[in-house]
């Protein structure tokens, strides 16, 4: 997967409580107000655990894919429903999902931690054309050529 910093919300950033990406894309108009982000190909947007998230309870973290028109008043497209410790382990792609219809100019991630607050946690979030697939092998180990 090939990533493009324009199109990145968050790298390693630290989550303890619930709280916005760290960065904000703007997808800007094209021709005044009509946006064009893949006509042909669905984008994907991803979020991977770069540290594992821990928690003194049962916390859980529910991640929200959000689009704005004016980087101020935020609606969500789509969301992760509320992830559990067990699954936001370091490594783990914990959500590839289409980027929905609807986005406006700006897009975001939220963290939305729940029964929480973490004591540890990291995320990375972008979005992507192909999203690799997560612990997937896609070459064998030995060639045959070559054996």
């Amino acid at each position: 997967m090939i990533l493009d910093k324009l199109l990145m919300f968050s790298e390693g950033q630290a989550v303890t409580a619930s709280a916005p990406s760290t960065d904000v894309v703007d997808l800007g108009p094209i021709d005044g107000t009509r946006r064009d982000i893949g006509v042909g190909y669905p984008l994907e947007w991803f979020v991977n655990a770069t540290t594992a998230a821990a928690a003194a309870g049962a916390a859980t973290v529910n991640i929200q894919f959000q689009t704005s028109s004016d980087n101020s008043t935020w609606r969500t497209l789509a969301s992760s429903g509320d992830l559990a410790l067990a699954d936001l382990t370091a490594g783990k792609r914990v959500v590839a999902q289409k980027v929905p219809q609807g986005v406006l100019r700006y897009l975001r991630v939220n963290y939305s931690v729940g029964t929480g607050p973490l004591t540890a946690g990291a995320f990375t979030s972008g979005i992507n054309l192909d999203v690799d697939g997560n612990n997937t092998s896609y070459y064998p180990i030995r060639s045959r050529i070559t054996g």
